[in-house]
């Protein structure tokens, strides 16, 4: 918990120098040139590296376990729709997602044995 505050505050700081250098950046004509690294967008820089890496780490063990298919994790999304909103056809599920309607039916389509 100590941490998550600490990457809280990280993320405060690294905005906030974001925005100084974007200030400083369009002043000099120069917008888009890096700064120094600071502790705390070390910190939160870290952090992130450590969540994508347990990101892959939990869909690796999903696929493993056939909790996760090789399109990834979409067919809980769509399994949940279904149990929340009842019957749908393909159409209605992917106007509800920001995918095309063809990545749902791939989903809709898979057997189970393979899904």
């Amino acid at each position: 918990m100590a941490q998550a505050g600490k990457a809280g505050k990280a993320a405060k700081a690294a905005k906030a120098g974001e925005a100084g250098e974007a200030g400083e950046a369009g002043k000099a004509g120069k917008a888009g040139k890096a700064g120094k690294a600071t502790p705390e967008g070390e910190l939160l820089f870290g952090i992130l590296v450590d969540m994508l890496l347990m990101l892959h780490r939990v869909r690796a063990l999903g696929r493993r376990q056939g909790a996760v298919t090789r399109w990834g994790g979409g067919t809980w999304g769509v399994l949940r729709s279904l149990a929340e909103e009842g019957p749908q056809t393909v159409p209605q599920l992917a106007r509800a997602r920001p995918v095309a309607r063809q990545r749902i039916q791939k989903l809709a389509a898979a057997p189970s044995c393979c899904a």
